[in-house]
């Protein structure tokens, strides 16, 4: 798996003997591979193609494929998704005739990123399935499709707004909240989606549960409870 991903690498060469080293702006013109999946009937291979975008100064997602004979690749790689929106972890159904991945395609950050879109004719428009708002695993058979979310509307213990302001690992508390309102962050990550505003202790999300639903959409049954 890992060889087929290399072949698919482009690194932009100026020559075969190159008489200066490695540039901090070659960076940008550096491309990545990875998410490799291989549909089941053997004829594609779909993957994540990462580039760097200068002027916005952030990495950016596609899905391409590239059609397989043999285990080989035939002919040119192409873009599946839409290039103006990030893509990224393409997973086949057993049929070979659905293509899923996640894509952020709304301002709301609640909003479902779990997209399907028909790779054999006639096509057409990327869709969701009701119940699905998770990376999807199909059942052998292609009736059922598993995937792991937080669960939603559950009653909490604690006031919502003030969620991982303190980390539950912390040994120090606040013991007037109307003298000391600051934060106790006991994780260097605070901070990994690029903004100054600190983020809520991982230690205080819900755990991810396992979900299962029919692979036509509907309402999605809780399996686990942990």
């Amino acid at each position: 798996m890992a060889s087929l991903a290399a072949c698919f690498v482009v690194i932009p060469v100026p020559g075969v003997a190159q008489s200066r080293g490695l540039q901090p702006t070659d960076y940008y013109l550096e491309v990545g591979v990875g998410d490799v999946a291989i549909s089941p009937d053997g004829r594609l291979v779909a993957f994540t193609v990462t580039t760097v975008d200068e002027a916005r100064n952030r990495r950016h997602r596609e899905i391409w494929m590239q059609e397989l004979q043999g285990g080989r690749p035939e002919g040119e790689p192409f873009r599946f998704t839409d290039p103006t929106r990030e893509a990224n972890a393409p997973q086949w159904s057993p049929d070979s005739r659905l293509l899923s991945f996640q894509s952020p395609r709304s301002d709301d950050e609640s909003a479902n990123t779990t997209w399907f879109a028909r790779v054999e004719f006639p096509g057409g428009e990327a869709y969701q399935l009701e119940g699905v708002s998770g990376v999807p695993v199909w059942s052998p058979n292609g009736a059922w499709i598993a995937f792991t979310q937080r669960p939603t509307g559950e009653p909490r213990d604690r006031d919502t707004s003030r969620e991982g302001w303190i980390a539950p690992d912390a040994v120090t508390r606040t013991l007037d909240t109307t003298r000391f309102d600051g934060r106790v962050i006991t994780s260097r990550r605070y901070k990994s989606d690029g903004v100054l505003t600190l983020l809520p202790d991982s230690a205080t999300h819900q755990k991810s549960q396992l979900f299962v639903v029919s692979s036509e959409g509907g309402v999605p049954t809780q399996r686990t409870q942990v």
